[in-house]
């Protein structure tokens, strides 16, 4: 019944106008909300503690995780509010006071599980005081303003974490500067509080090692969002740091994922009919070598093809031209048929007569055969993957399956 409950009032949540909040009856229904999913966050063990039910309990869990990012859309503040009352709860008690180590543990479990479910909260820019809400809610959840008394990093990481989650979105969306009509100074004031924290995290981040796995992400992210006037230094240098650091093989994965973040944003702050010499340029320094650097090992596949596939996503007729010749003319089976997924995504998306697709045209007709043959067996996982060769009918390109291929080919690349 509560599973029933709780999807009920999600769907309630998720159909919200502005008008409902003038009705008292919401209101009572929004406080209601927030307080059962944020109990049930915090108690679902003790709710459900029978081992058989564990996958109920999981989805009672979850869908109190959406509820809460459903109430954060209508009332950001009321959510902040009350998530960082029953976190400092649970931080706040110190180790001179006599606490017993179980309650700590307890304590910092729950603060964990708080955490964890507020991965879904969701920053609004639509209005001048939705910007003031957002500012506000990363002043206040800001990582290193809260402290446990044992184990202190675990608080930060999952703070940081929780973070990433919410940011990253807006890298995609480009928020808050794809908004209009937003007050100038509050914006300025967002983009000081992501630079702000982007230096605190960055410096604590250095500090440790241990900080390296939730710190890096964290202020890609971060530097993503800064305004225009700092952007392209700050990704510059950030690129560049970590295309070192993947040759540190314990963070090569992570430096590769934080690369494709800086990607996907210079491919959408700089969106256009075309890519500018000046964003190809960067595009070519980036993006090439760290294919090739990806190649060598450390990398799966899987990631690889995410990887070009967001740039095929974002901009089809770089990534035709500038990326998968290259892949294409590799030795390296892998990424060829990485090349092939991603061709189904291009051809769809870039005129049959542009300069690139001819181009990536003449060059499938010389390899097609040869990479036909070479195709066997399991092809890999990743997003968009299948077993599809593209094939040159008039002008454009129609796909068809992979001959010796076990995939099924009724799916899309």
């Amino acid at each position: 019944m509560e599973i029933l409950f709780l999807e009920a009032a999600n769907q309630v949540l998720d159909e919200f106008v502005p008008d409902f909040w003038r009705e008292r009856h919401f209101q009572m229904f929004f406080e209601s909300m927030q307080h059962v999913s944020f109990r049930w966050l915090l108690n679902a063990e003790e709710y459900v503690p029978h081992q058989e039910l564990a996958l109920v309990r999981q989805h009672v869990v979850l869908v109190s995780g959406r509820i809460v990012g459903a109430l954060s859309r209508i009332k950001l503040s009321d959510v902040c509010a009350a998530f960082v009352k029953k976190l400092e709860e649970r931080v706040s008690a110190r180790k001179d006071l006599g606490t017993r180590a179980a309650e700590h543990a307890t304590q910092r479990a729950q603060a964990l599980k708080l955490c964890a479910g507020m991965h879904g909260i969701v920053l609004g820019f639509d209005t001048d005081s939705q910007l003031e809400q957002s500012t506000r809610f990363l002043q206040i959840v800001h990582p290193l303003n809260y402290t446990a008394a044992v184990k202190k990093s675990q608080v930060h990481h999952a703070l940081c974490l929780m973070l990433t989650d919410i940011l990253t979105p807006l890298v995609r969306s480009n928020q808050p500067n794809s908004s209009s009509g937003l007050n100038p100074a509050l914006l300025a004031d967002w983009h000081t509080q992501v630079l702000r924290l982007k230096n605190d995290i960055g410096q604590w981040a250095n500090k440790h090692s241990k900080h390296i796995t939730v710190g890096y992400p964290l202020v890609t992210v971060l530097v993503c969002l800064v305004d225009a006037s700092n952007y392209s230094s700050l990704v510059d240098s950030m690129a560049d740091f970590l295309a070192k650091q993947m040759k540190n093989k314990e963070y090569r994965s992570l430096c590769f994922k934080c690369l494709n973040q800086l990607v996907i944003s210079s491919l959408v702050r700089n969106a256009g009919p075309s890519c500018s010499q000046q964003v190809v340029a960067w595009l070519d320094k980036i993006v090439k070598p760290v294919l090739v650097n990806a190649r060598k090992g450390g990398i799966s596949m899987a990631e690889q093809q995410d990887f070009v596939s967001d740039v095929a996503d974002l901009n089809p007729e770089y990534c035709a031209g500038g990326i998968l010749q290259d892949l294409l003319a590799t030795d390296s089976h892998d990424a060829q048929l990485i090349a092939l997924r991603t061709l189904h995504l291009v051809a769809k998306s870039v005129p049959a007569d542009s300069a690139a697709a001819l181009d990536v045209q003449a060059s499938m007709l010389r390899r097609s055969t040869t990479l036909a043959a070479s195709a066997s067996g399991t092809l890999g996982s990743g997003r968009g993957a299948g077993g599809r060769r593209m094939v040159q009918v008039g002008n454009g390109w129609l796909d068809g399956c992979l001959p010796d291929a076990r995939l099924s080919c009724s799916g899309s690349m």
